[in-house]
């Protein structure tokens, strides 16, 4: 069981704008079940539902968490969040209700990072496309290396974070993924499917 308080607004435990949460956990849910029938898919089911690229969809998930690790560093890094215990049954708890980690400034994290921000009016640690692209970059040539993948003839890490940078800034999303398109053709890399 996953029992906690969910910090709204910037208000802890004890505050009315705090909302209990209890969650019995179990096994990993990559899609929950649906109304319409759909029987969702557990961890123990994926290999078999994505096939030959289950390697490379659990990589993908990979990501996303490490990505999510970038974009929230602030509630770890900045000791936004307080974590206590073991208590005499064992338990740990940890509180993400400081000024760094609460609903709003989460939200607004999440905006900031994507380009909804004006680069002038935040610190440098508001902006975390740049580091997220360059920790991406070094797992993925770990992989490459574990699967004895020789690496092709990429920019360096500098000049791949620049030019997706320069892609990334375009707002529509047609001519942005025509935009990385072009940009894996000049790197002579095979585009990804989608």
């Amino acid at each position: 069981m996953l029992t906690g308080v969910l910090p709204l607004l910037g208000f802890g435990p004890g505050n009315a704008n705090a909302g209990q949460i209890d969650v019995v956990m179990g096994e990993q849910q990559f899609a929950w079940p649906t109304d319409s029938g759909d029987p969702g898919l557990t961890g123990s089911e994926f290999d078999a539902a994505v096939g030959a690229y289950a390697d490379e969809a659990r990589l993908g998930v990979y990501l996303h968490f490490l990505q999510d690790r970038v974009s929230h560093n602030l509630c770890s890094d900045d000791r936004a969040t307080a974590t206590t215990g073991p208590d005499d049954a064992g338990d740990y708890a940890a509180t993400f209700d400081q000024g760094e980690c609460n609903v709003v400034v989460h939200a607004l994290r999440h905006a900031w990072e994507v380009g909804l921000y004006d680069p002038d009016a935040l610190a440098q640690r508001e902006q975390t496309t740049e580091q997220g692209l360059r920790v991406t970059y070094r797992e993925l040539q770990v992989f490459a290396e574990q699967l004895g993948v020789l690496p092709v003839a990429l920019p360096s890490e500098d000049a791949l974070v620049a030019d997706l940078l320069v892609v990334m800034q375009t707002p529509d999303p047609q001519p942005r993924v025509d935009a990385m398109e072009a940009l894996y053709a000049d790197w002579g890399v095979v585009p990804l499917p989608y």
